[in-house]
């Protein structure tokens, strides 16, 4: 988005509007950036002022669709824009506009935050959605992600968004090449599925969440 803020904006317009025909009322993800752009540097306050703008912009064109836009912080190999919690806390400051929220990924957060329940009550009820992915994009439940600490947090805040089971399988070339799966992470994908979702509701049920 930096380096082509009327192009993004462009880019943004037009999936908000895809988003809106198909019937959704969120686009959300790494809205500022595309994955993999890195300047060997960390941002700059004009970059961050350009993605600030820029979405700021985003979000008006959304609000008249009905639209809200979730900003996502991704890790370090794959941007140098937002890593943390608390850099999409100061993004969501700057854009100040009322259907822009926050968007955590557990895969992310196990990389960059210093636990996941600091993290999702920095947002608090910022915090709109929530991708449930495991530490090798695999089955959650398999790895190394600290599933209470991330539920311990998410039932502080009062949490009701979106929580969303994530891992790449069957994917295609572009996929592959933006989130570097060089490896079958899960030999069954149906039993991913159905193992992931009984640990993801029953950790739901053990903290009183609901599953969306």
């Amino acid at each position: 988005m930096p380096f082509n803020p009327d192009g993004a904006l462009k880019y943004l317009t037009s999936a908000i509007e895809l988003a809106s025909e198909l019937g959704s009322d969120t686009l959300t993800g790494a809205l500022y950036t595309h994955l993999g752009t890195l300047t060997r540097r960390p941002p700059t306050e004009a970059e961050i002022a350009c993605c600030a703008t820029t979405l700021k912009t985003a979000a008006g064109i959304a609000s008249h669709y009905g639209i809200s836009l979730g900003i996502e912080a991704i890790n370090r190999y794959e941007t140098y824009l937002n890593n943390t919690a608390r850099q999409v806390a100061d993004l969501l400051d700057r854009i100040d506009e009322p259907n822009v929220f926050a968007h955590l990924d557990t895969y992310h957060m196990n990389i960059e935050e210093k636990g996941f329940r600091g993290a999702v009550e920095t947002l608090g009820d910022r915090l709109g959605y929530m991708h449930l992915s495991e530490s090798d994009r695999g089955t959650p439940g398999s790895g190394n992600v600290n599933w209470d600490d991330v539920f311990a947090g998410l039932r502080e805040i009062g949490y009701s968004g979106r929580l969303v089971m994530e891992s790449f399988i069957a994917v295609n070339d572009a996929i592959i090449g933006a989130t570097a799966i060089w490896r079958k992470v899960v030999e069954d994908p149906d039993a991913l599925v159905r193992d992931g979702l009984e640990f993801l509701r029953g950790k739901c049920a053990d903290y009183e969440l609901g599953l969306q």
